[in-house]
């Protein structure tokens, strides 16, 4: 990966020397991932921020375990090449792009509400053609959200809340402030059902930003989301041991696509499963989670449904 990004940065020093020798114009050092973000958000206010989400405890063995674990100690010798041999011919653009709208797909099969469809692209054709191959359209039929959360208020300290992340959802489109957490609190919500309302209600609204977020990727072909996660693969990259942390899972969690795998994770959550699955086995999650090496992240998603 870091390889794949020093090459791109060379080959755009030497475009902009060139530049610099013909037209006259001082050197000028490439554009940031910063200022990539801060020129894009400039367009795209109205995404909305990331949900602030809570990280639970990982101060227990299962974490622990996957401290030593390389990707040389992998079981099969053959897939992780082919993991590798992806991450160097897949842009990062495209892998963005395929992991949101799969992430948007299920989202909209949970809510049971009509959602948009992403059908036409410009910026990530062959893409949209690549998934419908994956995942039919008409396998993208409603399921029901599994809301098992307590209305007990006073327990709903941090560890408590990040084992149930839809609570920490916004109503608003553009503010993340206040939280479904917050309103309950504030308005003393005692009904189930009313709190599902407010839940659901939040989930489309967050379906609905990441709708909005895709068709601008679709005109644009990054956003400001997008090069928050450009900027975690580079910072995962350099630092080589992106082991089990609350610091490394926080950071995760600040970019769309892994903060939609604990929420989808959440909502999938079946109490009376004997068995307890997780999100992970999607296969575009899987395929991402993989290449960057997090294999604890499944565990993570694993011990959610656990603590439940």
């Amino acid at each position: 990966m870091k390889k794949q990004i020093l090459n791109s940065l060379n080959s755009l020093l030497i475009m902009t020397l060139l530049s610099s020798c013909t037209s006259g114009f001082k050197f000028q050092t490439p554009e940031s991932i910063e200022s990539k973000m801060a020129r894009y958000k400039n367009k795209s206010d109205y995404l909305g921020g990331t949900p602030k989400f809570h990280v639970m405890n990982m101060n227990t063995d299962s974490f622990k375990s996957n401290r030593t674990r390389t990707p040389a100690s992998r079981n099969i010798e053959q897939e992780t090449t082919q993991m590798q041999n992806e991450l160097n011919t897949s842009s990062y653009k495209k892998t963005y792009f395929m992991l949101l709208l799969s992430q948007y797909e299920t989202l909209t099969r949970l809510t049971g509400t009509s959602q948009p469809q992403i059908n036409v692209c410009p910026g990530f054709h062959s893409s949209i053609v690549e998934l419908r191959n994956q995942i039919p359209h008409t396998s993208l039929t409603n399921s029901n959200v599994n809301l098992n959360f307590s209305l007990d208020t006073a327990a709903w300290n941090d560890e408590y809340l990040a084992l149930f992340p839809e609570l920490m959802l916004p109503l608003s489109l553009g503010e993340n402030q206040p939280t479904l957490a917050d309103i309950i609190k504030q308005h003393n919500v005692i009904d189930f059902k009313q709190a599902e309302g407010l839940v659901k209600q939040a989930i489309d609204t967050h379906a609905l930003k990441l709708y909005k977020e895709l068709e601008y990727l679709c005109e644009n072909g990054a956003s400001s989301n997008y090069y928050k996660f450009e900027n975690l693969l580079t910072d995962i990259d350099q630092k080589k041991n992106f082991i089990p942390s609350k610091l490394h899972a926080s950071i995760l969690f600040k970019t769309t696509i892994f903060s939609n795998m604990i929420l989808i994770n959440s909502l999938q959550y079946q109490k009376d499963q004997r068995s307890i699955a997780s999100y992970d086995s999607s296969s575009a999650n899987a395929s991402i989670v993989d290449q960057l090496d997090l294999g604890w992240i499944k565990t993570y998603l694993k011990e959610m449904n656990k603590r439940k």
